[in-house]
């Protein structure tokens, strides 16, 4: 006699919150989900159902899967996007699993029903407006996923062999594809501004610098019912924000700590040319950044530029913080309130992914955002001709 495997799904329900802390009503919903012609031995036995709100783990509610379905009723504020991950029972450990056993859905208030045939990741929406939509935006992409892998493995090989033309070339091709994508994702909105996904769809079409012009655009296409999600209002605080750091604007001025705890402000450096950098030591981008930032400082520092980087490390990484600015040779001002995310200033900025900087003249004004690679020596090339 064979003994089949009991298995446990975790299901992790990711729900936007709005910075400035609103509590929204909440609507009642259900899942009712269907799971048919498992392989033997990996037809679930429980489920595990995580409600996550910002980063904060709300509750867990384990449910049994009776004649291989289950159901399970809530509340939430407004549609939200819930990934499930595979897990062991009995305990809680995580196990490596196939990606087929791995799947993010879109739920919404009221009914959603769903149903996995062979595997989990093989779901369908029985009716589940969110999950429906969702789907077509994963029909959308797949293609472009499919080449940005292309250009990743081609990116790594010139990066190996330290090839900067042709990494050069690979971001121009990422950027336009990224464009055309944008585009496709557009199109989405436009033709269902009533999508219960908006909010997913706006934050994937403003991109991780946040295109002002494109999160705007894209905003003002939603309906009114939609733009009272508290994710939609929360992403339209966000637009106000980037605008007062939109190239012309006057750099919103800052004071933090350098490492010694000396309280450092940004006018400090009136009259120069400088970089607000936002990086941190556990960020891989940025430190591939940071030999492109060494080059371009110890070049211009002596006629007129500066720096001035704004660490999101947390309260527990000063050390790791400290070690990857001598590492790195990072000689420039250095601060942090060692909040991570939350740091005020990164607020001040609408700082939401890193590595991202800001170019600012001798008025204060910003001239030049998100300067990467050599674009950062070329532009103070330019100012210092």
């Amino acid at each position: 006699m064979s003994i089949q495997k009991p298995f446990v799904f975790v299901i992790s329900i990711l729900i936007f919150v709005s910075a400035f802390g609103q509590t929204p009503a909440e609507k009642a919903f259900t899942l009712n989900w269907k799971l048919t012609d498992f392989p033997a031995g990996e037809q679930p036995d429980f489920i595990l159902i995580r409600w996550i709100a910002g980063n904060q783990i709300v509750s867990d509610t384990i449910k049994k899967i009776e004649n291989q379905q289950f159901s399970f009723s809530g509340s939430m504020p407004e549609p939200a996007n819930y990934s499930l991950t595979y897990f062991l029972k009995p305990g809680n450990n995580i196990v490596n699993t196939p990606e087929k056993n791995t799947v993010i859905v879109f739920l919404n208030p009221g009914q959603n029903t769903l149903e996995s045939t062979g595997y989990l990741s093989n779901v369908k929406a029985i009716n589940a407006p969110a999950q429906t939509d969702y789907s077509t935006y994963q029909k959308t992409v797949q293609p472009f996923i499919e080449k940005f892998e292309q250009l990743g493995k081609i990116y790594q090989e010139y990066q190996t062999k330290q090839n900067e033309i042709g990494i050069d070339s690979v971001i121009k091709v990422g950027d336009d594809l990224t464009a055309k994508m944008t585009k496709e994702l557009v199109t989405l909105l436009e033709k269902k501004p009533s999508t219960p996904i908006a909010a997913f769809l706006l934050n994937q079409i403003s991109g991780n610098e946040f295109n002002v012009l494109q999160a705007e655009h894209a905003y003002n296409l939603l309906t009114n019912e939609v733009k009272a999600y508290p994710s939609v209002i929360a992403f339209k605080e966000r637009i106000e924000t980037e605008k007062k750091t939109a190239i012309g604007a006057t750099a919103i001025n800052f004071t933090q700590n350098d490492p010694d705890g000396k309280p450092v402000s940004l006018s400090d450096f009136k009259g120069r040319y400088i970089l607000i950098d936002f990086w941190a030591s556990w960020c891989g981008p940025c430190r591939k950044e940071n030999p492109y930032v060494v080059k371009a400082y110890d070049k211009y520092k002596d006629k007129g530029f500066t720096i001035i980087g704004v660490s999101l490390d947390g309260k527990d990484q000063k050390d790791k913080w400290l070690q990857a600015i001598k590492d790195d040779g990072l000689t420039w001002t250095q601060v942090s309130d060692l909040k991570s995310f939350e740091n005020e200033a990164a607020r001040l900025y609408g700082i939401s992914a890193i590595p991202q900087n800001f170019l600012i003249d001798k008025q204060g004004k910003i001239i030049a955002k998100n300067l990467r690679g050599p674009a950062l020596e070329d532009k103070l090339q330019e100012i210092f001709k």
